[in-house]
């Protein structure tokens, strides 16, 4: 009886924890369509090595980092067939989103010091400094249907949304950040 009690035990704790995998699975399934589907390439392909969504604050304010490999240049040959995908190196607004800098702030009408978006706790880049990618920009806060994909007026605004991602060309991995302030 105690055989038939444990036996019983054991396999429903297999189907708790296949349940749990493939309950994951299935998540980061989902999460890697609705990037695909936010940056125009599929990347079903990759590999997550992070991911961080922090959303859920007021008004669903908040930020999402993702990390993803790729063994080959498949994603590479998709990004080059879409036009949104623009080839390195970064703009001005964008590399201070990404790596902190100054810029030139319109309305106070002086050089202003700003931490990366994309960032660590102690407020460092995450990001390493890439030389060869492409980059995609969507801006979520314009009005302006045609200027979704400037970002000219990122940095001069008190709240920004937008979604960036960017793929590094010499090690296969593409960065996915959305910001929503």
């Amino acid at each position: 009886m105690k055989r038939l009690l444990t036996l019983c035990l054991c396999i429903i704790l297999c189907f708790q924890f296949s349940a749990c995998s493939t309950k994951t699975q299935s998540n980061s399934e989902s999460i890697k369509k609705s990037i695909s589907k936010h940056i125009g390439i599929d990347i079903s392909a990759g590999v997550q090595k992070q991911y961080n969504d922090d959303h859920g604050g007021f008004l669903g304010d908040g930020t999402t980092y993702a990390e993803y490999c790729f063994e080959n240049n498949d994603l590479l040959e998709q990004i080059k067939n879409n036009d949104k995908w623009e080839a390195f190196p970064l703009t001005s607004n964008l590399h201070t989103v990404v790596y902190g800098g100054e810029y030139f702030d319109t309305e106070l009408n002086t050089m202003v010091n700003m931490a990366p978006h994309i960032s660590d706790e102690e407020g460092e880049a995450i990001l390493p400094e890439i030389k060869n990618g492409y980059y995609y920009f969507y801006d979520r806060h314009s009005e302006n249907l045609d200027d979704r994909y400037d970002d000219s007026e990122l940095l001069s605004r008190y709240s920004v949304n937008y979604t960036l991602a960017i793929y590094d060309c010499d090690t296969n991995i593409l960065y996915f950040f959305a910001m929503d302030t």
